[in-house]
């Protein structure tokens, strides 16, 4: 029964990591044709960032779910769905400057970011996944930077971004003890800390 469990988890971690290529192709078509990248209205605060997106002179600082790009892509004629995360349930926590961003309800975390140097160059998608096989990167709350635990889209550079190259379950492990070394190999004190990133 638990082989079963977790082939079911490494198939619905496959289907996160074929969503987040799905999306991401999207995303950087949407680019290709309209010169930035999609963006949403429907919040004074985000709204104002991604306008400075659109103009390059700010660093974007805004965490989105990828719902709120959905109509864009659509309107668009670019995607007829996004796909979504087949446990509603599940959530991706993003943590970033000034935001402790939810997103919730299938949906997967969306930021622009700068990368060597060139703001708001390029984006990455996040999911939330189960197996340590089909993860690249470690979360924890109150982490300093993309270098160590924690993802900071509005002053940090994705060219900066250390992903995994291997993990291992450490549940003794104190709270505040480092998880990700400098060569990639990486600890998690429970599967709520695994995450797949998409990198463009």
């Amino acid at each position: 029964m638990p082989r079963l469990q977790g082939a079911q988890a490494m198939a619905r971690d496959t289907a996160r990591q074929t969503a987040l290529t799905t999306i991401g192709t999207a995303i950087a078509a949407y680019q290709l044709q309209k010169g930035t990248y999609p963006r949403t209205g429907t919040d004074t605060e985000i709204r104002e960032y991604w306008t400075q997106l659109a103009t390059n002179k700010t660093q974007n600082a805004a965490v989105l779910g990828t719902n709120e790009i959905e109509k864009t892509l659509k309107d668009a004629g670019i995607i007829t769905e996004v796909p979504k995360d087949r446990n509603l349930s599940n959530f991706v926590q993003w943590l970033g400057e000034d935001y402790d961003v939810s997103i919730l309800n299938g949906n997967f975390a969306y930021a622009v970011m700068k990368k060597n140097s060139k703001i708001n160059g390029w984006f990455m998608l996040m999911a939330a996944t189960e197996m340590p096989g089909s993860s690249n990167r470690v979360v924890v709350e109150d982490a300093d930077d993309l270098s160590g635990w924690l993802i900071i889209p509005a002053t940090q550079d994705l060219s900066n971004m250390v992903t995994c190259t291997s993990l291992t379950l450490d549940a003794s492990m104190d709270a505040d003890a480092d998880r990700i070394e400098w060569d990639g190999v990486c600890k998690y004190q429970n599967s709520s800390e695994l995450r797949y990133i998409y990198m463009y």
